[in-house]
């Protein structure tokens, strides 16, 4: 049976803008794997020095990048077509970061272009959309549906080369109890890309949702980009509102899982002070436990999927204050019984823009 891997290292030179030189094994398998989790393109371009063309192949890494840009380019041209339209989103997540807080922003952006929509909007820009070709694909079959009451499943492109995460808060309960939508658009500041205006979130509100999606994701693999972005936005020279940052935390019922996820990045190798340590405090008892776990999934770089007992006891002790664990069980069992569409009330009765009879909606 093979060591597990020792990612240490790579951890403190991505927490803390570190140059890598180019050694020898085990440094290889560790930056193979890096680079097999977020990207050929992102790897090379958070962890310049090593041979990236020998570890991974030069063909892999060329494609990496004519994928990382294919897919800014649908991204900007959505945006653009609906900037036509006349409607004012906060562009979230991925596009967002990946300008605000990366070198080569292509590098960063994957997967969906998540937008901040006005509730008042909703309708008209899911219109607009479908009149431009724009349909809800279903999403991978849940036992209890669609259950996000932040957001909805993919608007997709004609072409299929741009999905739409459409928002209506800027992640789901409980965050928009301490940063809502209206608060969020209220901070929101302008930011130009190529020629288009768009509306990114304030620094804060950024750190929010990281962290929010973090232990939305269980802290586990798919918290990856999430702890990047994070970490991007930390070792950089920001002026942060910590008191805000602390307020929103408390308001939406985040403040155990917010240190969790501070500590946690601590544990990595981000300089301690740069988060204030009441924000950064380890947990204890039972919870500590799981959070040397989570600690060594890190370290390893994720050798193995934990199970949905693992998960349960991972959201119950470290992602989720207790009431919130017991929020989110119900609203799975209430989905046995409906699970959820995914599809906004805006796209119900307008032609052509619920999924095609057959296709799941789950």
């Amino acid at each position: 049976m093979a060591a597990p891997l020792d990612a240490g290292w790579l951890w403190q030179a991505l927490a803390r803008g570190e140059s890598l030189d180019a050694r020898p094994d085990p440094r290889r398998a560790v930056l193979h794997r890096f680079a097999g989790l977020v990207s050929p393109a992102l790897a090379a371009s958070l962890l310049p020095g090593p041979d990236w063309d020998g570890l991974i192949g030069a063909d892999a890494l060329r494609q990496s990048r004519l994928l990382a840009r294919f897919t800014h380019r649908n991204q900007r041209a959505a945006l653009a077509t609906i900037a036509q339209g006349g409607f004012e989103c906060v562009v979230l997540k991925g596009f967002a970061n990946a300008h605000l807080l990366y070198p080569e922003p292509e590098a960063r952006i994957v997967g969906d272009l998540d937008l901040l929509v006005r509730p008042g909007d909703l309708a008209g820009l899911v219109a607009y959309l479908g009149a431009a070709g724009y349909r809800f694909r279903g999403a991978p079959p849940r036992l209890w549906g669609f259950i996000s009451d932040a957001s909805f499943l993919p608007f997709v492109a004609a072409d299929g080369g741009c999905n739409l995460d459409l928002h209506v808060e800027p992640d789901c309960y409980p965050l928009y109890c301490g940063l809502g939508a209206a608060a969020l658009f209220g901070a929101a500041r302008p930011m130009e890309i190529d020629g288009l205006r768009i509306l990114v979130p304030a620094a804060e509100h950024v750190l929010a949702l990281c962290l929010s999606n973090a232990v939305k994701d269980k802290l586990g693999v798919f918290a990856l980009r999430k702890a990047l972005d994070a970490l991007m936005l930390l070792r950089a020279p920001h002026d942060l509102d910590w008191d805000a940052i602390e307020a929103v935390l408390g308001a939406g019922r985040l403040t155990g899982p917010g240190r969790a996820f501070f500590a946690l990045l601590e544990s990595l190798g981000l300089a301690p002070g740069i988060v204030p340590p009441r924000l950064a405090r380890p947990p204890r008892g039972l919870a500590a436990l799981e959070f040397r776990q989570v600690e060594a999934e890190w370290r390893a770089l994720f050798p193995r999927e934990p199970g949905l007992t693992s998960l349960l006891r991972r959201e119950a002790l470290l992602c989720a204050e207790p009431g919130i664990a017991l929020y989110n069980h119900w609203l799975r069992l209430k989905g046995l019984v409906a699970p959820g569409s995914g599809l906004p009330e805006a796209a119900r009765g307008l032609a052509g823009l619920e999924p095609p009879a057959g296709e799941s909606r789950d």
